[in-house]
């Protein structure tokens, strides 16, 4: 769990495929069907959704258009703004499970450079705008909006994402200083059972946050994404599987 032992705190990890999971106060299932429901090892139930196009897609994405990963986070931080113009890209290069989309095809919607993929920092913020909405609708069914993120797997050190990622959920995002943390989370989980450690003092010496790395989320741009939210939604709807 990642110091993500009670409800409030979910954990994003940015890795081939992105998940999000989360403590649960009770066991509650998913109704479309995607979302999956485990025992806790800290007690209590926990809560895990996967996207196959993670970090699969961005990568996809930045070499289609010649960004590198200095040039992606540029683009989204001083090349393009929140709600990106009214670009918006489906990200599916490969086939998905949450939502179930067997067919998969990156579908692009705005002007004739962005649908051409001539317009490389709006590729950019639009890959990682869709993810996180799509992070955030699909994760609805755990309860109650998280007010904290930890962020950790490769892409977590890219500070383009985390803002996006901030300002889709509105909610801080804090780095977690390990990048491999389902190693961690074992040996963590070892040392509780073996040693008999209390859970808060194993994760704030192990796996706390990076002290320097906060993302505010900017209250302004909380219509924009619920606007761009609702479009995603009805592009899903006509591609993913029924």
């Amino acid at each position: 769990g990642m110091g993500a032992t009670t409800p409030g705190t979910a954990v994003i990890s940015l890795g081939t495929s992105d998940t999000v999971f989360a403590a649960m106060e009770r066991p509650r299932t998913d109704p479309r069907g995607f979302g999956h429901v485990f025992g806790h090892p800290a007690g209590g139930f926990m809560s895990l959704i996967c996207f196959a196009n993670g970090s699969l897609a961005r990568e996809t994405v930045a070499r289609r258009v010649g960004l590198d990963w200095a040039g992606f986070e540029r683009a989204i931080l001083q090349d393009t703004k929140p709600g990106n113009d009214g670009a918006l890209l489906l990200p599916y290069f490969v086939p998905e499970m949450t939502p179930r989309i067997t067919a998969p095809q990156p579908l692009l919607r705005g002007d004739a450079a962005f649908t051409t993929w001539r317009d490389p920092a709006r590729s950019a913020r639009a890959i990682v705008e869709a993810q996180a909405l799509v992070m955030r609708r699909y994760s609805d069914w755990i309860g109650g909006t998280p007010e904290r993120l930890l962020a950790t797997g490769g892409a977590s050190s890219n500070q383009g994402i985390l803002r996006v990622i901030a300002d889709v959920f509105q909610a801080e995002v804090h780095r977690l200083r390990v990048k491999n943390a389902s190693a961690l989370g074992a040996a963590l989980r070892a040392a509780q059972v073996v040693g008999q450690l209390d859970w808060a003092f194993l994760f704030e010496r192990f796996a706390a946050p990076g002290p320097a790395v906060v993302v505010r989320p900017a209250p302004e741009t909380r219509p924009i994404y619920e606007e761009m939210g609702a479009r995603l939604a009805a592009e899903i709807h006509q591609l993913a599987d029924r």
